[in-house]
């Protein structure tokens, strides 16, 4: 069972982290150490978000609507598996998935679990800016030359748009979840 008062502390802590990158960012004239710690603790509210909806999906059975298959369970579980050289079944646990297409997965199964039609959009601006901003990131985490810690104006812009963006379509997710459960809860119940 998923700990909601954990859940809620972690999001609140990654997104107080956010808003004092940008304030120290704002009043130390542009620092790029806040930026960097700005553009790492959206990407760890991302990543946080992405698995506590993954365990939801996983440890809330009652709330589904249609329940997930076994790849998705898998994937869910972000595991795979594999046969070892003695012949025995064996589980890869902890298997890396892109950030852009585990972002997509998660939106899509929990959308379908819980019964909702909602489509995550990937045609418009705000998934570019959230692919750009993941570029971004990625180059901030695995730097090979001191340029790669710098960021640019634009490239700023980009991560901010990619935040509003996920805000966005994350609340977008759960209202339409909890219509179309609501809408699937029986009578009485």
């Amino acid at each position: 069972m998923i700990d909601q008062s954990a859940f809620v502390e972690l999001i609140n802590t990654l997104v107080a982290d956010m808003t004092a990158g940008i304030e120290l960012y704002t009043s130390t004239d542009r620092s790029p150490f806040a930026l960097r710690t700005y553009v790492r603790s959206f990407f760890a509210y991302v990543e946080a978000w992405a698995y506590l909806t993954k365990q939801l999906v996983l440890e809330e059975p009652v709330l589904h609507v249609v329940s997930p298959n076994q790849a998705e369970v898998a994937l869910l579980r972000e595991e795979a598996y594999d046969v070892s050289d003695s012949g025995e079944a064996v589980t890869r646990i902890d298997r890396f998935i892109p950030l852009d297409r585990n972002i997509r997965f998660v939106f899509a199964v929990a959308a379908h679990c819980f019964g909702s039609t909602y489509k995550l959009d990937v045609s418009g601006r705000g998934w570019q800016a959230f692919r750009e901003a993941i570029r971004i990131r990625n180059r901030l985490m695995h730097p090979k030359l001191p340029t790669d810690l710098a960021l640019s104006d634009s490239e700023f812009q980009a991560v901010k748009d990619a935040q509003l963006w996920f805000w966005r379509v994350a609340v977008e997710l759960q209202e339409s979840a909890e219509a179309a459960l609501k809408a699937h809860k029986p009578a009485g119940a």
